[in-house]
This record gives C-alpha cells, sequence and structure tokens, in this order.
C-alpha cells in the first residue's frame, strides 16, 4: 500500500516512490536498485485503488496489502493476507539496508531569506549532526513560525551540552538559553523563522504529524543512529522490552523509526500503541522499543536510558532442521529439544535456537489482527530471480504461481500471447489459489498439438552438451562481510568458523569458508563446500536455490 517503506540498496524507499508517477494499471521499469537482500528490482506497478486487508502482529507491526493477491511466508508456504487469522504464524526477515549518506536537502534552497527573517546558514546536505539535531527536535523539541523559536526542553546537562555542541557545529551560533525557575528545565532556543519552515519542511508540524525525513531514511548508518539518538529523548527504558526509543502521537513517526531500526537487521523491533481517554478527545499513542545488540547499538542521550534488556523474540525451525539435530542427554539444549518435538512447534524463542545450533534468521510472528480496510492506493515490485521481497519485516510475495498440472508449454503459450497482444502484465495463479483461475492458453494452439500425426510428434534428437561459461566473472578485487558462526557437537563444546561472503553489484558470487585449524578435515571439507557454492553463484545458481540444497544436512557438527 502507498507509504509502505521497502527496504533496498540505497535505504528504506516509500513503495509508491520507486518510480516516477505514472498511469494507473501500468508498469514501468526500474533500473539500478535492488532489494536489501541483493536482488535486482525490474518493474514497478501502479495497481490504483484496490480493495485492502490489512494484519497486525503480535511485535506490533501492520502491513497492508491486496486483498485478492497479497501473499505472506508461513510455515506452510505461501498463504494470502485475507485468508489469516488471529493465532496464524506468519515468517519474517531483518536485512540491513543503507544507503550512502550525505543526501541533498532541497529544501534549503528553496526557502528564500524574508527581510526580518534571521540569515542563519542551512545545512545543503544531510550529516550525522542534522540528523541528531532533528532527532532531538522530533521528540521533545518545538517549533513556532510567528516568533521563529526552535528548541527543547531539558533538565539533563548532558542532553543540554549536546544540544549547543551540534548547534554550535551546525549554524556557528550558541543557542539562547531560559530557566523555569519553578521547575529547573532549562529551554534551549534557536530564533529564526526561516530555520522554523526547515525544520518543518524535514519532520513535520505537530507531535500527531512528525516524521523521518527521506535523507534519514535513505541515510548512512550513522545518520539513523544519530536521528534515533535524538528521539530517544521520549523515550524510556521498559523492563521487559527495553528500550522504548520512541513514545508519541505521531504514527507515521513510530513507524518510520521502527523501520529505521529494522534497516540494521537486528532483532528485536516492537511497536506498540495504546488508547488514551482524554477529557476532549479520544487518540493513540504509539510507541518503538529495541533490545538487545540493537539497544547497544543507539546508546541513548541520557545516561539513565542506557540499561541494557535481552528481551526474547521467536523464531522459525524448519522440520528437516528438527528432525536431524541429534544431542545426548547432557547437552544443555537436550530438555529444550524433547520439549519442541512434544509439541510439535513451529516456532521457539532464539534462545532455544542458539543453545540447539539452529538457524534464526527467519523469524516467527503470531498473527493477532485481521480486518479489511476499504479501497486503498496499491503499489507492487517486480524482483528479479526470487519474486519476493522483504517488507515490514515480513517476507513478502509477487511471484506467478504456476497450477501443479502447468507445463513448459502453457506457460510458454500465455506469455508469448501477452506479448503479442501487448498485455502490460501477466500473472497465472495456483489452482485452488482464489475463486477463479486466470489461467488460459488459446484453443488453437492445444487443438493444433493435439492432430499432429505420430511422424511429426517425433522427439527430437538430443543435442550435443555445450560447455556452460560463468555469468559473473570474478574481478580482482570484491567487497563483503565475514561472520563468525559457532557451532555444537553432541557434548556441547563449541567450534567457530569464518563465514566470508564476497558480493559484485549486491549479488553473492563468492563464499569462502575457513575453521581455523589447518590440516584436518572440518576446515578441508570447509574449504571444498566454499569453493562448490562459490563456483555454483558464479554460473548464476540462486542463493536459495543452494540453501535449500544443502539445509538441514548435519554430522557430528550442528549450527546455522
Amino acid at each position: 500500500a502507498k507509504g509502505t517503506l521497502i527496504p533496498t540498496s540505497k535505504g528504506l524507499i516509500p513503495i509508491e516512490e520507486i518510480a516516477p508517477p505514472h498511469p494507473e494499471d501500468t508498469f514501468v521499469p526500474v533500473e539500478g536498485l535492488y532489494t536489501a537482500e541483493g536482488y535486482r528490482i525490474t518493474a514497478h506497478y501502479y495497481a490504483g485503488k484496490k480493495r485492502g486487508v490489512r494484519i497486525r502482529l503480535d511485535n506490533g507491526a501492520e502491513l497492508v496489502g491486496a486483498w485478492e493477491s497479497h501473499r505472506l511466508l508461513t510455515p506452510e508456504g505461501w498463504r494470502l493476507m485475507r485468508e489469516l487469522k488471529p493465532g496464524d504464524v506468519v515468517l519474517g526477515k531483518l536485512v540491513p539496508s543503507h544507503g550512502e549518506g550525505g543526501l541533498p536537502i532541497p529544501e534549503a534552497k528553496g526557502l528564500s531569506l524574508r527581510t526580518n527573517a534571521r540569515n542563519l546558514p542551512l545545512p545543503e546536505r544531510m550529516s550525522e549532526d542534522l540528523a541528531l539535531f532533528l532527532g532531538m527536535l522530533a521528540a521533545d523539541g518545538s517549533t513556532v513560525e510567528a516568533t521563529g523559536f526552535v528548541g527543547i526542553a531539558t533538565k539533563d546537562p548532558d542532553v543540554e551540552r549536546v544540544f549547543q555542541e551540534v548547534v554550535g557545529r551546525l549554524f556557528g551560533v550558541e543557542p539562547k538559553c531560559t530557566v523555569d525557575k519553578r521547575t529547573g528545565v532549562r529551554n534551549l532556543y534557536l530564533t529564526s523563522r526561516r530555520l522554523v519552515r526547515f525544520v518543518e519542511a524535514l519532520i513535520g508540524k505537530g507531535a500527531a504529524q512528525k516524521r523521518v525525513p527521506s535523507q534519514i531514511l535513505q541515510g548512512s548508518p550513522g545518520e539513523k543512529l544519530a536521528f534515533l539518538r535524538g528521539l530517544t529523548l521520549d523515550g524510556y527504558v521498559h523492563a521487559n522490552m527495553g528500550l522504548v526509543v520512541y513514545e508519541g502521537r505521531s504514527q507515521r513517526l513510530a513507524y518510520e523509526a521502527a523501520e529505521l531500526a529494522r534497516s540494521f537487521g537486528l532483532p528485536k523491533v516492537y511497536q506498540g500503541r495504546k488508547k488514551v481517554f482524554a477529557p476532549k478527545e479520544t487518540y493513540y499513542v504509539h510507541s518503538v522499543a529495541v533490545s538487545g545488540p540493537l539497544q547497544e547499538l543507539l546508546e541513548p542521550l541520557e545516561a539513565h536510558k542506557r540499561a541494557k534488556v535481552e528481551a526474547r523474540y521467536k523464531v522459525f525451525v524448519p522440520q528437516e532442521v528438527l528432525a536431524a539435530t541429534r544431542v545426548g542427554t547432557h547437552h544443555p539444549g537436550y530438555v529444550s529439544l524433547k520439549s519442541v518435538r512434544q509439541r510439535e512447534a513451529q516456532a521457539v524463542y532464539n534462545t532455544t535456537a542458539e543453545r540447539l545450533g539452529w538457524p534464526t534468521e527467519i523469524l516467527a510472528h503470531r498473527v493477532v489482527e485481521v480486518e479489511e480496510v476499504g479501497e486503498v492506493e496499491m503499489y507492487d515490485i517486480e524482483v528479479e530471480e526470487v519474486h519476493r521481497y522483504v517488507v515490514n519485516g515480513l517476507i513478502s510475495h509477487n511471484t506467478i504461481n504456476l497450477p501443479n498440472h502447468a507445463t513448459v508449454e502453457d506457460v510458454e503459450a500465455a506469455y508469448t500471447e501477452a506479448y503479442r497482444t501487448g498485455c502490460k502484465g501477466i500473472t497465472v495463479y495456483r489452482d485452488g489459489s482464489r475463486e477463479f483461475q486466470v489461467l488460459t492458453v488459446k484453443k488453437e494452439a492445444k487443438e493444433e498439438k493435439a492432430g499432429k500425426t505420430p511422424e511429426e510428434a517425433k522427439p527430437q534428437e538430443a543435442r550435443a552438451h555445450e560447455p556452460g561459461r560463468p555469468v559473473y566473472e570474478r574481478p580482482g578485487r570484491l567487497m563483503g562481510f565475514t561472520d563468525m558462526v559457532k557451532l555444537f557437537a553432541p557434548d556441547g563444546s563449541k567450534r567457530s568458523f569464518l563465514v566470508t561472503v564476497n558480493a559484485l553489484k549486491g549479488r553473492p558470487i563468492e563464499v569462502i569458508l575457513t575453521s581455523g585449524k589447518a590440516g584436518d578435515e572440518a576446515n578441508a571439507d570447509s574449504e571444498a563446500l566454499g569453493r562448490v557454492v562459490s563456483i555454483a553463484l558464479q554460473y548464476g545458481v540462486p542463493p536459495e536455490a543452494i540453501v535449500r540444497t544443502l539445509r538441514g544436512i548435519n554430522g557430528g557438527l550442528y549450527g546455522t
């Protein structure tokens, strides 16, 4: 739906802004943009207003999709959103999604200096200082254009010091200060109507209308963290959820802040809401909380908010992994493994999975609410090869679904006919996935095929095999990342491996596995596996196919 943020190779982009505006029910090509998982986004689709369905999950996240076609991944496979019910489990994933940072700010050039406006220099590009300044204002600041007031109120000396320093670096001045003698609250502020218009153009006006600037949504990790640090002025530490980064009336700011947090690829992120019954109105207060490694990464401005909380979260355990797991009775995960098997559980806490060496990258969320939302502006993107993308932390589906009886010839005929008639797009549904089946094949083609003589229908001689060529040639230098993976033996002992994944234009093409013990069998097997996976990637085998093929194969060591 419109406004939904898509994690991409350039940061978080609203789905409607992935391509320039175009007519309803049309596709336009997309160039140079990849999903956060590294797959090319090839096209953008505008559906117009369509019947929508909204789901809400136990982590507070929401998603609005098309009633007729939007699917999410579940332990049983892809399911239409409208078919989900409270208590059902859907699967998600957190993937890093950052831009390069330093994006231009057109708002700065568009604000002309008026006669009586203070001539403060306005930053023309985003920076960590500006992101911190805007985060502090979004959380605990106020703007008044009539007086040119831009400032915050605080009693914390550290917050006062940080605000003074960042204002000095950005604008070359020191903020003014007034003190409420009754409460001791210090008001730190600047006076510039031009600055007011600049700030309101970036983060909105009024508590209920605050938002995250697009330059930060698509910014660098440092800019995002700086904004979230500033936003913590409106937060607190919760004993169970961790650091509440933001709590306020802006639903948009809460959603965008949650997506900023998710864009680091680290759990846990929680979105909450509660209804407030005030004397003159009833409204919702929206919140965002983080815990674990992400909480450590943020480091709030106020020292009393730096208490660490490790909140657990649920992860999906594939049945083949569960079936292949064998541990001794003295293993620390033995009792948990026995319980999971007895309950036939599809999801376990991350602590249990880590204890047993199970994968933790696929998150499991429980549906708490499903509702129809009427007519909503809908968009979609086409993703190369995998036909899926992560949205709001969930694995979303936009592929063509083939019926069980469909043949290669059926699909070829359907696509050929669509191309011949100028059709902008084609979707093929699996039998039973909806009320009406849309796959059609021209009758004449089938009759012609059926009418062939035995001589015409003879199989052609098999062509001689032609050696393939790599799809991706390895250059002299590649960039990537290295993770340390800890594997467990049945006796509970651990062994660490280094896994290096190098990518070419956002696509993984090389995997190097090192155990740190040269000459032994495990290290030799690891090196061989890395070489096989690398050559498969370079010859165009999709990473998902490799994962599906190799997952669940276990020997003396277990882990992710």
